[in-house]
């Protein structure tokens, strides 16, 4: 099953699966996430339709070129998944730090605030990365 011939079924009204309609999405919404190269503010609403049609598209045989397409979107999730954890923890290090150095200009009440938000970014950020790689391996199964 080509994807071009099921987008030119879809778009000539001829009857069409939900598996096809779905396949033609997954297709529009993986050029587009491949096109932007990232996955950011612009894309986050695409990032969560993309996983939902993975989601559907679960159980159906997908082509092989959009196979690849896919495999290539997981790369770039992860590889920026990984950036947003590297940096949420150096900011989350950085606030330790800070907190510790208020403590001892300001007192326990703000520097103990301070060393909290940092832990709270640092836990953040690890789930994040945990969330996306479990996300990325339940796809792989």
């Amino acid at each position: 099953m080509d994807i071009q011939k099921i987008k030119e079924k879809i778009s000539s009204g001829h009857n069409f699966t939900n598996s096809e309609k779905y396949l033609a999405l997954m297709d529009d919404t993986v050029n587009y996430l491949l096109k932007e190269g990232k996955f950011g503010k612009k894309t986050i609403h695409t990032n969560d339709h993309y996983f939902y049609l993975r989601k559907i598209l679960k159980s159906v045989i997908i082509p092989e070129d959009l196979l690849e397409k896919i495999h290539k979107v997981d790369l770039i999730l992860l590889e920026n998944s990984k950036k947003f954890y590297q940096s949420q923890r150096n900011i989350g290090i950085t606030l330790i730090l800070a907190g510790i150095v208020c403590y001892f200009l300001f007192g326990f009440i703000i520097g103990v605030s301070v060393i909290v938000l940092g832990t709270i970014r640092i836990y953040a950020a690890v789930e994040y990365y945990k969330n996306a790689k479990r996300e990325l391996n339940e796809f792989e199964n």
